[in-house]
């Protein structure tokens, strides 16, 4: 493909543009829970002493400018390919707290724990797996579960992960992401679990703020490692919080721990009808 040529050539539109409403559908509940999110003045926070483990890259390290370009939301996954059980690991120690780049720069304590859909993980069986980033968190959510998970202590590299079920839960991961397939069909998918009472308490109403920046550094971390080992990741913001809530076992009524944003990781299909052209200089440059 000439991408050099496709880009200086000229461009003809053709149909017609739908004329906009000239009304405005307004969201003030929107609105609304912005203004009650607002920082206050707070003093400022010292950085957290913290040191976390250093994910080993399991592949030559490639150059970082390369992967945050190609970084994209995959829109489907192709629910075959594999992903190593190394790169597993450097994928979910980059999300631990403290970790580089992403969640370094985090000065508040973490908040998050991620329940893991597992689906297509080379040595690791497929189930329902919990990552400890928050040892106190884990274990109110352990006492407050009324169903009897199994809590199987999991040894992968420097990770706290728990075994929660054994089995395919591809159908669950898929069906609690508002039925969307890229849930079940990566190699595995997160749910990411508050401690949301707490936060709130501690921060008022920009503790919902505050939760979902640090679900957003751990988007970002899964996302550039993914774009790294060449597969792709697609954060999930539709979700059925109150059916994840009942796979832990915790009352719907309940507050303590709130389901925030889900993420999946696999290998996309690329939808044929679409031509991606370079949007960088140094793309358009090994391009040609």
């Amino acid at each position: 493909i000439d991408f050099a040529g496709l880009a200086r050539a000229p461009r003809t539109w053709t149909g017609a543009a739908n004329r906009l409403s000239e009304d405005h559908d307004g969201w003030p509940l929107v609105d609304r829970a912005a203004r009650f999110c607002v920082k206050p003045h707070t003093p400022r926070l010292e950085p957290l002493s913290r040191v976390a483990p250093k994910p080993a890259f399991p592949f030559p390290l490639p150059d970082i400018g390369r992967v945050v370009r190609r970084r994209r939301s995959a829109q489907r996954m192709d629910g075959i390919v594999r992903l190593s059980h190394e790169a597993f690991c450097a994928m979910l120690t980059s999300t631990l707290p403290g970790a580089e780049p992403c969640l370094a720069p985090f000065p508040w304590p973490p908040r998050l724990n991620l329940l893991l859909f597992v689906h297509r993980v080379e040595g690791v069986e497929p189930g329902l797996y919990l990552l400890q980033r928050d040892a106190e968190a884990t274990a109110r959510l352990r006492e407050m579960s009324a169903l009897a998970l199994l809590w199987t202590p999991i040894e992968i590299g420097p990770l706290k992960l728990f075994r929660l079920r054994r089995g395919a839960v591809e159908r669950e991961a898929s069906m609690n992401a508002c039925r969307q397939a890229i849930a079940g069909k990566g190699c595995f998918a997160v749910a990411m679990i508050a401690d949301f009472d707490r936060t709130l308490q501690e921060d008022g109403g920009f503790g919902y703020r505050r939760l979902h920046w640090e679900a957003g550094a751990i988007g970002q971390a899964l996302y550039l490692w993914a774009s790294a080992i060449g597969l792709s990741g697609t954060g999930i913001g539709c979700f059925f919080d109150d059916e994840i809530h009942a796979m832990l076992g915790l009352s719907p009524e309940q507050y303590a721990f709130q389901d925030v944003y889900h993420f999946t990781v696999g290998a996309a299909l690329e939808d044929p009808r679409m031509l991606t052209l370079p949007a960088y200089p140094d793309e358009m440059r090994e391009r040609t």
